[in-house]
């Protein structure tokens, strides 16, 4: 069972983080602290002057400890790798291929590993689950069943069987996002919009022959109902969709209050950038005032909406201070993550609509939930949710478009194999002669260099430095992106950065030199996410309030010295680059593999881009990435569908 040695083990196979360390302190405190009457959990801290009662009490309490510790290292861990809750059982089976396949990293080695390991794979989770219950006998005031009792911890077990740890907070946004979509997927129109009517929106729709064609049949779900998921891959026409959506909403209810939200500050711009796009290919039967409102509606980023700041305890909006909107519309929904979610429906009107939109196969939010994927897989949700299949830009090419779906499809293990075996054959279709895809091993380390100048060179990049202005910086900027698994390392992004300097002869920080913010900031108005290039020692980013006339405002620009934290972005994380688009990119991965290395992470890169794509990666890491998909625990779709409350 759990004890002081199996404890001192598992910190040296995976070291606990000093905040996970205290958390488990502040648990064994609060247990050897009587509960109250009222069962309210009472402070941090302990008994200044314990009886000799109390001294007993302690050391029988010093048992438990480890148990504790433990809890609260798995607690705190999972939440930062992305997880809502505690399932032992997972945690058990990474554990120990951690730990079988670790080099010599780990600080636990020889027989002191096999011991463990040993110790590990004898230790049932059923037996954890029963220690739990013995301590929420023994301590109801720090565990509880259900969210509401307000303990710190909810031990809660789904009807088939599953039982999961929560930190509450988390179990309760959960089931606040289940409760109000459950209610809100229930509510629709007694009438459909005929699908003539939505045809004559749109110039796209009206040149269809698509039978069925599932953009109309989107825009029919979502004008009907306050709660909708339109979900798709890259290309399929989301925001065709929206645009449509829109039009119609503002023909129809001309008085509502329209918000739009995006994640980050590039999926943001990129919404924007869509709005306008689709607004010129709506029909002539859209009236030009449903037009200019379209074109004035303002994009920001979710936690701008909902007035979320660093140095708040809670958004602005919530449950007792509602957001003004009558329909709020989230675009790349797969990055936003639970807690998210969970504020987002807290601040919204009680009549108020919701429309989420995204690609439920990309990755997810790099903070904790899967929410969208989790959303697409209820039952209870299926009504509201509507799946576009045509890739539009499968014209563009068709070879990259077809591995993408291939990706999200294939489960076989012997037939990912052979994708991943596949991806270094496959060739662009004949006819699609600007088309590229290829994939190939990375270069050796010490001519990683010489590698790169060569793809310069053939993607024409090399005239970046010559550029005169922000808009041929930009042109390069938005066309061309190195999408990197990780940060660290000879094919990290840090490293990738420092070599394109160098490669593209551009000293960092002249003219052209691509900036990337890494975080919000209220004073200067831009966000995590968003891209400038510097010119003549001001770095300049896009308007996103530019009417598109104007050139004088086309930029905001600020001294280098003004602006947030910030990196280079010749190269970024294929987390980071989710909710952009680009012309050409080159995808690395890795010399060895790594968790980071998921299939949507190699999904989520290759969709980045519709031209030309390169991939460099070792056969046997990209076969790894491909057969380990993405897991996050958690009890939303169990909370959805089982209809669980509090």
């Amino acid at each position: 069972m759990i004890n002081d040695n199996f404890l001192d083990q598992l910190k040296l196979a995976t070291p606990f983080s000093t905040i996970e360390s205290e958390f488990g302190r502040f648990l064994c405190r609060l247990s050897r602290m009587p509960a109250r009457a009222d069962n309210d959990v009472p402070a941090a801290g302990g008994p200044s002057v314990p009886d000799a009662a109390e001294d007993h009490a302690a050391d029988s309490a010093k048992d438990k400890d480890a148990l504790w510790c433990f809890l609260a290292h798995l607690l705190l861990r999972y939440v930062r790798d992305g997880h809502s809750c505690v399932d032992v059982e997972h945690w058990q089976q990474a554990l120990r291929a951690q730990l079988q396949n670790e080099d010599d990293k780990s600080a636990l080695t020889g027989e002191a590993r096999g011991n463990f390991l040993a110790a590990l794979s004898a230790l049932s989770a059923a037996a954890v689950h029963d220690a739990i219950r013995a301590l929420a006998n023994a301590h109801p005031q720090i565990i509880g069943s259900q969210a509401e009792l307000g303990t710190p911890l909810v031990f809660h077990v789904e009807a088939n069987g599953q039982a999961l740890l929560y930190l509450n907070k988390y179990r309760q946004y959960e089931l606040d996002v289940a409760a109000w979509m459950r209610q809100a997927a229930q509510e629709q129109s007694d009438h459909k919009l005929p699908l003539t009517d939505i045809g004559k929106v749109s110039t796209y729709f009206s040149d269809s022959t698509d039978s069925p064609d599932y953009q109309q049949l989107a825009v029919q779900l979502a004008v009907s109902r306050r709660f909708a998921i339109i979900t798709g891959g890259p290309g399929t026409g989301k925001t065709t969709v929206l645009s449509a959506i829109l039009a119609l909403i503002c023909r129809d209810h001309p008085q509502w209050r329209i918000a739009l939200a995006a994640p980050t500050g590039k999926a943001k711009a990129r919404m924007q950038e869509a709005i306008t796009a689709g607004v010129e290919n709506l029909s002539g039967d859209v009236s030009s005032e449903v037009k200019e409102k379209l074109l004035s509606l303002q994009a920001s980023t979710v936690h701008t909406l909902i007035g979320l700041r660093p140095d708040m305890a809670k958004p602005i909006f919530h449950a007792e201070k509602r957001l003004p909107y009558d329909l709020v519309v989230v675009d790349e929904a797969s990055m936003v993550s639970l807690p998210n979610m969970a504020q987002l429906i807290r601040a919204l009107k009680p009549a108020a609509r919701l429309l989420l939109l995204g690609d439920k196969d990309q990755l997810s939010s790099v903070e904790t939930g899967s929410v969208l994927a989790d959303l697409c897989k209820c039952q209870t949700l299926k009504g509201a949710i509507a799946v576009l299949h045509k890739n539009y830009r499968a014209k563009n090419n068709s070879t990259l478009t077809k591995c993408a779906q291939r990706v999200v499809e294939t489960e076989d293990s012997a037939a990912i194999a052979q994708l991943a075996e596949d991806f270094y054959a496959m060739r662009p279709e004949v006819g699609q002669a600007d088309a590229e895809f290829a994939a190939s091993v990375p270069p050796e380390s010490g001519k990683l260099a010489g590698a790169l100048k060569k793809v310069v060179e053939e993607w024409r990049l090399d005239g970046w430095k010559d550029g005169k202005s922000p808009d041929d910086f930009f042109a390069y900027v938005n066309s061309f992106k190195i999408l990197a698994s990780n940060r660290e390392g000879v094919f990290g992004v840090n490293n990738l950065n420092e070599q394109m300097c160098k490669v593209l002869g551009i000293a960092p920080f002249a003219n052209g030199t691509p900036l990337m913010i890494l975080e919000n900031n209220k004073l200067t108005g831009l966000n995590n996410g968003d891209i400038g290039v510097v010119f003549n020692q001001q770095v300049f980013f896009p308007n996103p309030a530019w009417d598109g006339k104007d050139p004088v405002t086309k930029y905001r620009n600020f001294p280098l010295g003004g602006l947030p934290p910030y990196e280079l972005v010749y190269a970024m994380t294929i987390h980071k680059s989710q909710g952009s688009g680009y012309q050409k990119v080159l995808m690395v991965l890795p010399e060895k593999d790594n968790p980071v290395l998921t299939r949507e992470l190699v999904y989520t890169g290759i969709t980045r881009t519709e031209l030309k794509f390169r991939l460099w990666a070792p056969k046997e890491v990209l076969k790894t990435a491909l057969q380990r998909p993405t897991r996050r625990i958690s009890g939303l779709i169990a909370a959805l569908d089982n209809g669980e409350r509090q």
